[in-house]
């Protein structure tokens, strides 16, 4: 049977390598710098955690390096599978395949190499599973309907055991694992069809049809999902870990990171060039949010994000102010797109946030006397919101604490392209505060702002980053 490589095998590398009877794991990464984790290292489960978000991010598209492919794990393909079987009717999905797990990121990482267990935990934004939906009479089968079916879940999370064991064949020690425990916490789910096919005199059984997709469909459906990934899921790591395994295990030792600590840059002549920025980005977003870049580098936290007094209107005598507002969300952007002149530096990226909320105080006074007439929190919850970002490098000379003088990058960002999916105020809001303001009114609004705040505060704290490290590191020729 065809392989459909999981994130979990693509991540399982980790410890392929680190159960090897040799000191360092190491992983090649197509023109990139390696991830090396020392077993005996203090910060080896940040190093493995690293190494994973990487491997989800960049492995996405099957290749694993020029020699290496495996299927793809975004789309992950799915077996069919029998929703309901009653004495009267049968509902089948088929063809599945599930998106978005290129999206996820790791949320914790424990292991004991020792006795080769593990545990990882993930946090994923976005799935959506899409397939054929099929339902007909058991007794008159002509009398059926057919629709293509999604299955979307938010905000999700899955925590995952798994125990392995070594197992030699052609004289190599190669490592096998089953996942010893499974569960998941779903914030949102729902199954939409997009359009039905009917036939034979399916009026007189639209009742029973309607039944059987109806809302008590989210749990069967949630349960047959939630099997199949983990039955998938172990399988496929099996299937995958001996042929990595022995890729890896001839890999040489290359220079890159070692011991959890950081990258080496992207190379400017590499093909690979947009595709290891991205990377780089991607795993900046996730894991530095807070700001502090190691023990002894910090720079101002992106989430929460302190966003500048936004004014809505002054309409009817009355002026608006949204103020002390906060942006909760940008960790968990998911870099799509980028392009990059580097000879110009002039890069561009496209980026998708799936949830943002913006809270602050919002305030209505009359213009006349300037009382305040009403003055409450209010939240907007943002969803799925693309973002483009153009930027304009220059270089600029610098001398570090040591003394050393380097040239340094500088970005100068604009956002042309911002689009909200939606944009809701909480119920309260809704109510008498921001009354007056239409959602399409709401929505432009805040699109026209944070075009302009956005890339104003992504610019300062990019330039904050960028100044702790020489162009030629981070682009080494």
């Amino acid at each position: 049977m065809e392989a459909h490589c999981s994130p979990l095998a693509l991540l399982l590398v980790v410890i392929v390598a680190a159960a090897a009877p040799t000191n360092v794991a190491g992983f090649p990464r197509n023109g990139f710098e390696e991830f090396r984790c020392l077993r005996s290292s203090p910060t080896l489960n940040k190093c493995i955690e690293g190494a994973i978000q990487h491997y989800i991010n960049y492995l996405y598209s099957g290749t694993i390096s020029e020699r290496t492919t495996v299927s793809s794990l975004d789309p992950l393909v799915l077996p069919d599978t029998t929703l309901i079987e009653g004495d009267d009717v049968v509902s089948t999905f088929t063809h599945r395949q599930t998106t978005g797990f290129r999206s996820m990121y790791i949320t914790d990482v424990r292991s004991d190499i020792s006795r080769l267990e593990f545990y990882f935990k993930f946090h994923i934004s976005a799935i959506d599973t899409r397939g054929s939906y099929h339902a007909r009479l058991q007794a008159r089968p002509e009398i059926a309907e057919w629709s293509q079916m999604t299955y979307s879940i938010r905000n999700s999370s899955i925590q995952l055991q798994l125990k392995g064991f070594n197992y030699e064949h052609d004289d190599r020690v190669y490592l096998k694992v089953n996942v010893t425990d499974w569960s998941q916490q779903i914030g949102d789910h729902t199954v939409g069809f997009r359009w039905f096919t009917m036939s034979g005199n399916y009026s007189q059984f639209s009742d029973r049809f309607e039944q059987i997709r109806g809302r008590d469909i989210l749990p069967v459906v949630e349960r047959d999902l939630m099997h199949s990934l983990q039955d998938r899921f172990q399988r496929l790591l099996n299937e995958i870990l001996r042929t990595i395994y022995k890729v890896f295990y001839s890999t040489k030792n290359i220079g890159g990171v070692g011991d959890g600590g950081g990258r080496d840059g992207c190379r400017r002549s590499g093909p690979e060039l947009p595709e290891c920025i991205g990377a780089s980005v991607q795993q900046f977003v996730n894991f530095m949010s807070s700001g502090k870049l190691s023990v002894q580098h910090t720079i101002t936290p992106f989430d929460p994000l302190h966003l500048p007094n936004m004014t809505f209107s002054q309409e009817q005598q009355v002026k608006a102010t949204y103020w002390n507002r906060y942006l909760v969300g940008l960790k968990n952007t998911f870099i799509q797109d980028v392009r990059v002149n580097i000879d110009k530096l002039e890069f561009n990226v496209t980026a998708i946030i799936p949830a943002l909320e913006m809270l602050g105080m919002f305030s209505k006074e009359a213009s006349q006397d300037r009382q305040v007439t009403e003055n409450s929190i209010v939240t907007f919850s943002i969803r799925n919101m693309v973002v483009g970002l153009t930027g304009k490098g220059t270089l600029y000379s610098a001398t570090n604490p040591a003394g050393t003088a380097s040239k340094y990058l500088r970005l100068q960002l604009t956002a042309p392209h911002i689009t909200i999916g939606s944009n809701v105020p909480d119920s309260d809001a809704q109510g008498g505060f921001i009354a007056p303001f239409t959602a399409t009114k709401l929505k432009r609004l805040i699109e026209k702002d944070l075009r302009m705040q956005l890339a104003k505060r992504i610019q300062h704290i990019a330039n904050e980053a960028l100044a702790l490290t020489p162009f030629v590191q981070l682009f080494p020729v």
